[in-house]
């Protein structure tokens, strides 16, 4: 698993907007759609649900967000300064 795209999970499950994560992130919208839906295929489970403009996470897209920040702040410590 590309831990990029557990970041840009992140970012669109904080801003609950996928265009203003994709612009935070400086990456296109499209491609950042992708990469949820990669990570979503990767999973086998569905992670954000669309509700018009705006998204919702599902109670897997919930785990992940939790477990993910856990994680990737972890990583993000144990990294060589």
């Amino acid at each position: 698993m590309d831990l990029n795209k557990l970041r840009y999970f992140l970012v669109v499950a904080e801003t609950e907007h996928v265009t203003q994560a994709a612009n935070m992130l400086g990456i296109s919208q499209p491609a950042l759609t992708r990469a949820i839906h990669r990570l979503e295929e990767e999973l086998g489970v569905t992670l954000i649900a669309g509700e018009g403009r705006n998204i919702r996470l599902t109670e897997e897209g919930l785990f992940l967000k939790q477990h993910a920040a856990q994680a990737l702040s972890l990583i993000h410590i144990s990294e060589p300064t």
